[in-house]
């Protein structure tokens, strides 16, 4: 008799534990699963059909050239998103990435939004032309993204006369129908080529490979070479 009440008590205990589980799976299930396949609870949202903002193409330009590291975002359009300046000798590389990263904050882009990546040819500086130059190369190649360049005169002006510095005590001037001078003659006015200045040429920039990307130089540029060359030197 005892044997057959226990067993009755464990009976029971084993059916009100399914019981709750029961319950609680129901309370864990979603709302249109508790209400029956193919129907949805009156209080579960209805996902939004509106369809989704699409992002905006945008250009990142560099210009290292000069005395200032310059970084602009610019939309293919012409429209100038965001234009920074910084003086930067011998680290335009990193201020140019502080500059790029400023501009995508600034602006609510990204660099995955960046169609083109130009970057400023030259003349000017040996190294700082090649700072700008790698990073439109580096980017657009992460990117697989296109590159362009414009020279130094036309980010200054691209129809008047400039002046560019060269080499110390020389200058670059650029005539418009003429070919360009070297001159020791001081100019009145020295420009000074910014990455804002490829708003002003975007129908002129022509979408190429990260490989086709180098820079103008007008001059050989002032490196020191090896006496001997270097299959001569002993190892």
């Amino acid at each position: 008799m005892a044997e057959r009440r226990r067993r009755q008590r464990t009976s029971h205990r084993a059916r009100r534990g399914c019981g709750r589980r029961r319950l609680l799976h129901a309370r864990l299930r979603p709302p249109h699963a508790r209400f029956g396949a193919g129907r949805r609870a009156k209080s579960d949202p209805i996902p939004s059909r509106r369809r989704q903002p699409r992002t905006r193409a945008v250009i990142a330009a560099f210009s290292t050239s000069g005395p200032l590291a310059s970084v602009a975002l610019i939309q293919p359009d012409g429209e100038l998103l965001f234009a920074g300046e910084e003086t930067a000798q011998g680290r335009a590389g990193e201020a140019c990435l502080n500059l790029l990263e400023q501009g995508f904050k600034q602006t609510g882009t990204s660099l995955g939004e960046v169609t083109l990546f130009a970057a400023d040819l030259g003349p000017g500086s040996f190294t700082g032309v090649r700072v700008g130059i790698v990073l439109a190369k580096t980017f657009a190649w992460g990117q697989n993204a296109k590159c362009a360049g414009a020279d130094a005169f036309d980010l200054v002006d691209p129809n008047g006369p400039v002046a560019l510095p060269s080499r110390r005590g020389e200058w670059f001037v650029r005539t418009p129908g003429a070919e360009v001078e070297r001159t020791r003659q001081q100019p009145d006015t020295v420009g000074i080529p910014k990455a804002k200045g490829f708003a002003r040429l975007v129908e002129r920039l022509n979408p190429i490979s990260p490989y086709e990307l180098v820079p103008a130089y007008l001059i050989e540029p002032s490196i020191s070479t090896p006496k001997k060359p270097y299959s001569e030197i002993p190892r």
